[in-house]
């Protein structure tokens, strides 16, 4: 049989070229199995994720947390950085609503890790929504963890990201969140101005909270209403330490007032009370430039009805700082009108804020309520030379110096030593006297040691004056 080249190449191309299809169609087979393959992969992951997401609406945090974590560990974020953005915010979701109840600042700095980690792989020019959705729950974040570490700088990006919020929203677009925005915003603003009080940080919460009562009226959202205005009220306390006193006190009151429209008691008891004892303060702060009746009034009555539900027994931090509150600002009274009255009316709160105040518990508090009672004694023996005010006085102030020591504070020690010298001095004059007039002396003795000649030169006489007749009298 004779060799036939053309056949033989013809059969040479058959044969490769069915080889090629075969293969052709092999890596068809496979590239079709394998797009099948990771197709059922996504369609899971998708289902994973779906499942994750509905836990999380359902308030499963863990279990969702759980499910994210799982997912991103074979998530490669370059392929599908969308879909990482997305798994990267849920999971800030879930740190966020932990740190609501569980570490705090550890919980608060994940979600906001994950949160930027979002933003880097997130395509927001086709979503501006998501972005902004993004933004607006890293304000929150930076916010809430501003209250525990690098306050500043948190603040700083809590308005930020507001303020990249507030690109979307209007007053006229979305008034609801635009208001929420804004309210939040000068919640950041308000922060700020506690730590920075310049009149920038003030004025732009204040703009911002003007700006959410545009939208929270008190007819239709009446609880935000009452809540921006007792900030507002806050914030011109603030205003008032830096700016014209008298003018931002007076808007405080007017915000507080507006807030208590809204805050009435038996419906809303803490914020009523709070509101209360803010009316109570400002009217006190302002009694030192409007020095009338209805000032001092209208303070002692706002504390009178925080004291509704400040009670001991349910609030006694609160109960005791407001009843020094009243006992200041009766004895400030006093000097204007019927000193008598309210000089006992000081006495009898200070007692009562001393029912929630020990030594051993907190002694700088205890002496200083301690302090207040002996003055104020000491005020009312002038007019009520009775041995029992004058015990009161001398035993107030035997217990403050057991804390305003020489050593520690030389000046208020004088200062106790030297009236205490005078109710010593007083009570002599119903009892015990020459035991008492050495008491006196003693007191008089130990108030020299910081009121010497050359600092202290009319205080150093009129306690040596005070010294000298008592010698003169006991010899």
């Amino acid at each position: 049989m004779s060799f036939d080249l053309k056949t033989s190449i013809y059969i040479l191309l058959g044969g490769m070229i069915g080889a090629a299809v075969a293969g052709l169609i092999i890596l068809i087979i496979y590239f079709f199995s394998s797009f099948k393959k990771q197709k059922a992969y996504r369609d899971k992951m998708l289902k994973r994720l779906d499942t994750a997401d509905l836990m999380l609406r359902e308030n499963m945090t863990m279990d969702a947390l759980s499910i994210y974590n799982e997912l991103m560990l074979n998530m490669p974020k370059e392929v599908e950085p969308e879909l990482y953005a997305h798994m990267k915010q849920s999971e800030g979701n879930c740190y966020y609503t932990l740190s609501l109840a569980q570490d705090k600042p550890e919980n608060l700095i994940k979600a906001i890790n994950s949160y930027e980690e979002a933003l880097r792989y997130g395509n927001y020019q086709k979503k501006p929504g998501d972005y902004l959705s993004i933004q607006g729950q890293l304000g929150d974040a930076y916010l809430k963890i501003s209250e525990f570490q690098k306050k500043e700088e948190f603040l700083a990006k809590s308005i930020r990201s507001f303020n990249e919020v507030l690109r979307l929203f209007t007053s006229d677009t979305d008034p609801v969140n635009y208001a929420l925005v804004q309210y939040k915003l000068g919640l950041s603003y308000k922060a700020l101005a506690e730590s920075q009080k310049n009149e920038d940080n003030l004025r732009n919460a204040i703009n911002a909270f003007n700006e959410s009562l545009k939208i929270y009226n008190i007819e239709t959202y009446p609880v935000n209403y009452a809540e921006t205005q007792n900030n507002l009220g806050a914030l011109f306390l603030i205003a008032a330490e830096v700016g014209d006193r008298e003018d931002n006190l007076t808007m405080a009151l007017n915000a507080f007032s507006s807030a208590l429209k809204i805050y009435t008691i038996g419906r809303y008891n803490a914020e009523f009370a709070a509101a209360q004892k803010n009316i109570g303060n400002t009217y006190s702060l302002l009694s030192f430039i409007q020095r009338t009746d209805e000032v001092f009034i209208n303070a002692i009555n706002a504390f009178y009805e925080a004291l509704k539900v400040y009670s001991i027994e349910a609030y006694p931090e609160e109960y005791g700082e407001i009843q020094n509150s009243v006992g200041t600002i009766c004895r400030e009274f006093s000097k204007l009108s019927a000193k008598g009255d309210n000089l006992r009316k000081a006495l009898a709160a200070f007692e009562e804020a001393l029912k929630t105040c020990t030594f051993e518990e907190n002694p700088a508090k205890y002496a200083a309520l301690q302090h207040s009672m002996g003055d104020t004694c000491f005020m009312l023996s002038e007019s009520d030379e009775s041995e029992d005010i004058l015990e009161k006085c001398i035993r107030a102030y035997q217990e403050t110096l057991k804390v305003k020591t020489l050593n520690t504070d030389p000046s208020d020690f004088a200062a106790i030593q030297h009236r205490l010298g005078n109710a010593y001095r007083n009570i002599s004059r119903h009892k015990e006297k020459e035991d008492n007039l050495n008491r006196a002396a003693e007191a008089y003795k130990e108030a020299l040691k910081v009121y010497t000649a050359d600092d202290y030169p009319s205080d150093h006489r009129e306690v040596y004056l005070s010294l000298e007749k008592i010698r003169r009298t006991i010899s």
